[in-house]
């Protein structure tokens, strides 16, 4: 994940392999973002959760 401050590894959720990018969020505009992953139990993906404020139109 990245917002402009750098990548956020999202497989595997574990230790036990190299951390790598896989999932995105895509928006228009450049809106500002807040990003988080979450631990999803039973899966070795972490989710992640982005909260957007979309510019006025």
């Amino acid at each position: 994940m990245r917002a402009g401050d750098g990548l956020r590894a999202t497989v595997p959720s574990t230790r036990s392999l190299p951390p790598i990018t896989i999932d995105h969020v895509l928006a228009r505009h450049d809106p500002r973002a807040a990003l988080t992953s979450h631990a999803v139990a039973g899966s070795d993906h972490r989710a992640p959760i982005a909260e957007l404020v979309l510019p006025a139109e």
